[in-house]
């Protein structure tokens, strides 16, 4: 079903880091370049270390 979210966004979303993942994936989409995405990255990561 298409409006049923995926198991590995649920797990993120559970993890109280979903808005840093989101910023990443944005940042990805828009540069196509994970090395210019360095501080989206890291917030994320910073968010796990919590």
């Amino acid at each position: 079903d298409d409006d049923e979210e995926d198991e590995w966004d649920a797990r993120i979303r559970r993890t109280g880091c979903f808005p840093q993942h989101e910023a990443l994936q944005d940042c990805y989409y828009e540069k196509k370049d994970w090395r210019r995405c360095r501080d989206e990255m890291a917030a994320f990561r910073e968010c796990f270390r919590r």
